[in-house]
Parts: structure tokens; C-alpha cells; sequence
């Protein structure tokens, strides 16, 4: 947030003078004796899912996710593979429990940003990206949604999965991952939270 550019009002300057210590550290801070340091995020876990529960094929993947009464929405390329054929090889061997956040835009960036830079915000912040089965393994387990929800998985790749839901269908979509794409503000992401 630019600051300079704010009309910052007496209550506002009066709490950054309390958040500073008081007047006469606040005195210091502007003269540059006093340094502050940003304190970083502390993430909670928004969901645990599992992982390597045994679908290790797209087409597994995909008759599960049908049985659920949810819907895929990937769009096939000349080769005749969508995200989920191409994802399959990333399938955990074993089955294994991961941490996920859930966080927006505004809360890794002041305002939107281009895909590469809000990846590498995450990551510098401890989050780490989510393994392709997150999108498909997360639209199988998780219950109770909102009324909307759009989520987009937090991996790498030029091709990534989002996924939108609703109390009545849940849906697994493709996205560009391309490093320009932008992302608005109020996109919320899912990364993983690794484990102490």
C-alpha cells in the first residue's frame, strides 16, 4: 500500500504510533535508529486431504470424480491428453496426508499480481506447491463448500487445475500457470503447508 498516496487520518497515525512503541520510539523509527521488522505470516491449515488412495490412472481419477456426482471440465489438446492424463505420473505411491492453506491474492500481494511473482511470494513465505493430484484428490474430499468457490491449486506448470464449487456441483477446470497470467486480488489459492 502506498502510503503517500493516502489520506491517513488521526486515529490511523495515532495507532502506528502505538504499534511503534510510543512517541519517542516512533522518533527513532524516522530517523533511522530504530529498524522494524515485518513479522511473516502464521498459516493455519485449511483442509487435510490424502494422497496415493490408490486411483493412479486418469481414467480412475475420472470414474471417481464421476461417481461423486462432480464434474471435469479439462479441455483435450491435439495429443489427445488433458491436465489429468498428463498428471497421472505424479500420483503419490503411498498413501500420505498433506496440509492445505487456502489463501488470496491480497494476502501474499497488495493487490493482484502476475502468477510467477505470487508463486514465489508463497514459496519464499514456507508454503510449498502443490503435486499435481491435489486438484482431483481435493474435489473428491472435500465436502461442504460454500455456496461459490473458486480455487485455484497452487503448482507448477503452464497447465493448472482450478477448481470451482458450489453445494450443488463441483466442477475441476484448466488454467493457464503461464508466469505473465494475471491474478486479481480476491483469487484464492491453495498451497501446501509443510509439516514441522
Amino acid at each position: 500500500m502506498d502510503f503517500a498516496s493516502q489520506n491517513l487520518t488521526m486515529g490511523q497515525m495515532n495507532a502506528i504510533v502505538k504499534k511503534l512503541g510510543g512517541a519517542e520510539r516512533a522518533g527513532r523509527f524516522l530517523r533511522d535508529e530504530l529498524i522494524v521488522t515485518l513479522r511473516p505470516p502464521v498459516f493455519s491449515v485449511w483442509k487435510t486431504i490424502k494422497l496415493g488412495t490408490g486411483l493412479k490412472t486418469a481414467d480412475d481419477f475420472r470414474n471417481a470424480i464421476n461417481s461423486a456426482g462432480a464434474k471435469i471440465d479439462l479441455p483435450r489438446y491435439l495429443n489427445n491428453l488433458d491436465l489429468l492424463d498428463k498428471s497421472v505420473s505424479d500420483v503419490a505411491n503411498e498413501e500420505i496426508e498433506v496440509d492445505l492453506v487456502k489463501i488470496s491474492v491480497n494476502q501474499l500481494m497488495d493487490g493482484g499480481a502476475e502468477w510467477q511473482n505470487v508463486i514465489m511470494k508463497a514459496l519464499n513465505l514456507g508454503l510449498r506447491l502443490c503435486s499435481p493430484e491435489v486438484g482431483p484428490q481435493l474435489l473428491l474430499q472435500y465436502g461442504g463448500q460454500s455456496d461459490y468457490e473458486y480455487l485455484c491449486i497452487g503448482m507448477s506448470g503452464l497447465s493448472i487445475f482450478r477448481w470451482v464449487g458450489n453445494n450443488k456441483q463441483r466442477t475441476l477446470c484448466e488454467a493457464s500457470g503461464h508466469a505473465v497470467n494475471f491474478l486479481l486480488g480476491s483469487e484464492e489459492l491453495v498451497f501446501v503447508l509443510p509439516r514441522k
